[in-house]
């Protein structure tokens, strides 16, 4: 009866895990947006001018553009779609030229509408 209850209590366990630190990374990002609006009402208050933040929260020059995205993405694809060619065959290579694919999505999303904004301006 013991060896019936071990991979129940690994499952249960793994996904309380999962729960747990998804919600830990929730509420600190929660902390942050509150302590973000403090400050910044903060400075409304005393009349300091507030710096202007783009409206997609990133300009796409920073590690959340879709330029990094799409290069990331697209060169661990790559690279899983080799590995698993040389390991396993063709037909699991697939999986790693799925994650490829995404990868190219977020290029041409970059070249179609994020390019002219992170390229800056012309001098």
């Amino acid at each position: 009866m013991d060896a019936n209850i071990i991979p129940i209590v690994a499952i249960v366990g793994g996904m309380a895990t999962a729960v747990i630190i998804t919600c830990a990374a929730l509420f600190v990002d929660h902390r942050k947006q509150v302590m973000r609006n403090q400050e910044r009402l903060a400075a409304i208050e005393k009349g300091v001018p507030l710096p202007v933040e783009p409206a997609g929260g990133s300009n796409g020059c920073g590690r959340r553009g879709s330029l990094y995205r799409g290069i990331k993405l697209l060169f661990i694809g790559a690279g899983l779609a080799l590995a698993l060619w040389v390991s396993v065959g063709d037909k699991m290579a697939i999986w790693g030229a799925f994650i490829a694919i995404i990868g190219l999505g977020h290029l041409f999303y970059w070249f179609l509408a994020e390019r002219d904004q992170t390229a800056g301006p012309a001098a």
